[in-house]
């Protein structure tokens, strides 16, 4: 029989998965393992999407369901080994228990209808967009799953060691006193001779290897990928600002920035062409906010939003329920 739409069951855990790492980031209690927790969730996600996508690959739909079942055990038993009375972990669990039932079901029931998944193979698209904003579809891996997670809280400092009655001292007589401040007062030149103090040699240092000289003159080599995510993280952030520029006052027109628009996609245009691979990790500059940033939660809803596929658009989804849009300036920004 043959489905016009994908499987129903695929669909319920991944609308469940998705409301576990929602769930996820409510919890309170920073001691509890949040990002073992969010690793096997985004994992599992990611593995439904791979499943979605494999309308007529009955041996990778099975492997893809067959791994998001293994990570939602896994987040399972963190999830259930943790003792904790936390609303959001208790809703985390049920989500994940819920998921890990349909995904059990949907194992040996295919569907023909595939989701738009990302391209692995091919081309790159030349440009971004030309005056306006596009829907692209680079050659890219499925998109992780990725939402901020809250601070964890830090180990508290063991208290101090108790003092101790310390053993009652020597007494020290007036003429050892006047000795003793003589000693300490004494000219420079008059002080015992340090040549004649035993003194330990120094040990020998080893030979300078070419590598650490060549580290000490130009610098230590970092990977392609951190060079590209550094510039990747540069753009999103000048996105933000420009996002936040582009906003006409009271009195001008939408249509009077056009110059600030462009350099905005010229922003996504070297964000696509970077890493993508490191996206989840430009979400997670999220966390590193100290106060909530309506810019960069812009910028990141522009970046996700402009790319095509059904794991794009559900990431954009999670985003937005997170998001705490009762604050004025987050939701003008975004809206």
């Amino acid at each position: 029989m043959v489905n016009d739409s994908p499987h129903p069951r695929l669909i319920r855990a991944r609308d469940t998965l998705d409301d576990a790492l929602v769930a996820l980031c409510t919890v309170d209690d920073g001691s509890l393992p949040l990002r073992a927790v969010d690793e096997e969730l985004a994992r599992g996600l990611g593995r439904v999407y791979a499943a979605l996508g494999a309308s007529a690959d009955a041996e990778l739909f099975a492997e893809s369901v067959r791994t998001a079942v293994m990570h939602a055990e896994r987040a399972q038993t963190l999830l259930t080994s943790a003792q904790t009375d936390d609303a959001g972990w208790r809703d985390c669990l049920r989500s994940d228990a819920l998921a890990l039932d349909a995904l059990r079901g949907a194992l040996f029931q295919p569907g023909t209808a595939p989701f738009v998944l990302p391209r692995r193979a091919g081309a790159l698209r030349a440009r971004a967009s030309v005056g306006t904003a596009q829907l692209l579809d680079p050659p890219r891996p499925i998109l992780r799953p990725t939402l901020p997670l809250p601070e964890p809280d830090e180990p508290d400092e063991p208290p101090p060691e108790p003092m101790t009655d310390l053993p009652p001292s020597a007494a020290i007589t007036l003429a050892a006193l006047e000795a003793l401040m003589a000693r300490v007062m004494a000219p420079a030149d008059t002080a015992p001779d340090a040549a004649n103090e035993t003194t330990a040699a120094p040990a020998p240092q080893p030979p300078a290897t070419a590598a650490l000289i060549e580290a000490l003159r130009f610098g230590e080599l970092q990977r392609e990928t951190d060079v590209r995510f550094a510039r990747a993280q540069i753009a999103i952030e000048e996105l933000g600002m420009l996002a936040a520029m582009r906003r006409p006052d009271d009195d001008d027109p939408w249509t009077s920035n056009r110059e600030c628009e462009r350099r905005m996609l010229c922003r996504v245009d070297a964000i696509v062409a970077s890493d993508l691979e490191r996206l989840p990790d430009l979400i997670r500059l999220l966390e590193d906010r100290p106060v909530p940033d309506p810019e960069l939660t812009l910028a990141i809803l522009f970046v996700i939003g402009s790319l095509r596929g059904d794991d794009s658009l559900g990431e954009l989804a999670r985003l937005l329920r997170v998001i705490d849009l009762e604050r004025a300036p987050m939701l003008v920004a975004v809206s």
